[in-house]
């Protein structure tokens, strides 16, 4: 599993006025994507420059999938399941089920048989 690498590093001005170390350190424990990405560059051109980068507020930008870094994000838990994540390329450690080895078995012998049936009624 190869996933990207994202870091943001706040200016110092911002690390030492507000809170926006507390906000990327808890979000950076949750489950993130590229839409989140996308979203935290849009609030850092549209909407954080009009508070000063202070607001912190769930934000849910119109017509985005993803949530700012530098706002508080929904109490939702955060997995592939409920975020634009494909299944190939989630990190998330979901139950896997086991095939059952006579299952296997099983299985591979009734297709042989079907095969042998089928090719038998072509000889006929």
């Amino acid at each position: 599993m190869s996933n990207p690498l994202f870091a943001i590093s706040a200016p110092k001005k911002l690390r030492e006025t507000t809170d926006v170390l507390k906000i990327l350190k808890k979000n950076a424990g949750r489950l993130q994507t590229p839409y989140d990405v996308r979203a935290t560059l849009l609030d850092i051109l549209k909407y954080q420059p009009a508070s000063n980068f202070t607001d912190r507020s769930f934000m849910q930008i119109k017509g985005e999938y993803g949530t700012s870094l530098l706002r508080q994000q929904s109490n939702v838990e955060r997995t592939c399941k409920n975020l634009p994540i494909p299944m190939q390329y989630c990190t998330c450690q979901y139950p896997r089920e086991t095939i059952n080895r006579l299952l296997f078995i099983l299985n591979a012998r009734v297709h042989k048989t079907i095969q042998d049936i089928n090719l038998s009624s072509c000889r006929s």
